[in-house]
């Protein structure tokens, strides 16, 4: 009985063994098969074969790719993204399989979807200058310009031979001499008609998109003076009063906005983010005695000052890659001493949120320039700050 148990267990290993190099010699086969026709441009061809592959070996993960592709040659943008779908779900790091998913996404005007898949190929194959050529179409045609140009420059950078079409660089050219015929337009018209307030207004919309914050409050300060009954008014002068570190008086525009508009999720989240800036906590200690103390006679000061501390923040964080691929968002809370010579030193994360964010917020934090050093009895004292740094994604 024990021989026999024995003899029938070989039997059944060899059959199986059998089968499952028949069946891989199979997939093999017919994946050689696939890949000439391919190569061929007998696409048909190929997704048959890829086809009689997936249902014997349905976790290929290759397989769904190069489906994908012939999919994309055919035109056919909804059956590649979902191939590329399930190649990404089985290899979730491969970088080609995100890259060709991105592009589909681009294809049927997934914008969002789109940028987020080619910023997570980059994170697997951050000299894919293919990725960077595509994700500046994307922000080219959302007419994000400037993010248009930094992704086009990588791709340059990476392989110099690759130029973007010229209509690229005449149309950035046409934009900004329409703005400034559409911008001494309505600087003309607010002359001729001091009183109207929409001319302010146009005029501070286009400053605004130009970037000029500061001109673009002036223009909606006038707005909300000439018709204050106009609640949507002091909303775009709130904004741009938090562009240029304005806190309070932000608050009190979205508060009168708010009245009206109570409802308008954007905005209260503005507020939190702006209450959250202005909680910043200070603490001085006494270098000497290491005492804490509840406040210095004369406090260190970032060069330009507190408007300028968020606009040096502002201009310097860059959004973390692996952070915009998983879509974290948060607060990073840092703690630093600003010591009795000006420098920043002894970081400290308080509240992390991971995907680089902190890391980023730290390097940041270091590279500051020397601050105007704080005093206490006229002895050095060092400065510790409690920083929130918020990291949130655009929406679109």
């Amino acid at each position: 009985m024990h021989k026999f148990l024995q003899y029938s267990f070989f039997i059944i290993l060899f059959q199986y063994l059998y089968i499952s190099n028949a069946y891989a010699g199979n997939v093999n086969e017919q994946m050689s098969m696939a890949k000439a026709a391919y190569a061929s441009a007998q696409y048909d061809k190929a997704i048959k074969h890829l086809e009689i592959v997936l249902k014997e070996k349905s976790n290929y993960a290759e397989a769904y790719s190069l489906l994908g592709k012939c999919h994309i040659e055919k035109d056919f943008y909804n059956l590649a993204l979902d191939d590329f779908n399930q190649a990404s779900n089985r290899n979730p790091q491969e970088a080609e399989y995100l890259y060709y998913k991105g592009m589909c996404e681009w294809k049927l005007k997934r914008v969002n979807a789109s940028i987020q898949s080619l910023e997570k190929s980059l994170i697997y194959d951050p000299d894919n200058f293919l990725a960077y050529k595509v994700l500046g179409s994307v922000y080219y045609e959302l007419d994000m310009l400037s993010m248009a140009k930094e992704n086009f420059d990588k791709a340059i950078d990476i392989q110099p031979d690759f130029s973007v079409n010229m209509f690229n660089k005449d149309r950035i050219s046409s934009y900004s001499e329409h703005y400034k015929i559409a911008l001494k337009a309505a600087n003309r018209d607010s002359k001729l008609h001091p009183e109207n307030y929409l001319f302010h207004f146009y005029k501070g919309i286009l400053k605004a998109i130009a970037g000029d914050n500061w001109g673009a409050y002036i223009d909606f300060d006038q707005c909300v003076k000439l018709e204050p009954s106009q609640p949507v008014l002091f909303y775009y002068k709130a904004y741009v009063e938090y562009s240029i570190k304005k806190f309070d008086q932000a608050l009190q525009d979205l508060h009168r906005y708010s009245k009206k508009y109570n409802n308008d999720e954007s905005v209260n989240n503005l507020m939190g983010v702006i209450k959250e800036i202005m909680s910043i906590k200070i603490i001085v200690e006494d270098e000497e005695s290491n005492t804490v103390l509840a406040f210095a006679e004369q406090m260190p000061e970032f060069k330009g000052g507190t408007r300028d501390l968020y606009e040096y923040l502002a201009r310097n964080i860059r959004y973390p890659r692996i952070a915009m691929a998983e879509n974290v968002e948060g607060k990073v809370v840092l703690s630093f001493t600003v010591d009795s010579k000006g420098y920043v030193n002894n970081i400290e994360v308080l509240k992390a949120i991971g995907g680089g964010c902190e890391e980023e917020a730290i390097r940041v934090v270091n590279q500051m320039p020397k601050w105007k050093p704080g005093s206490q009895n006229r002895k050095p004292v060092s400065v510790r700050y409690t920083l929130p740094i918020s990291f949130k994604l655009a929406e679109n």
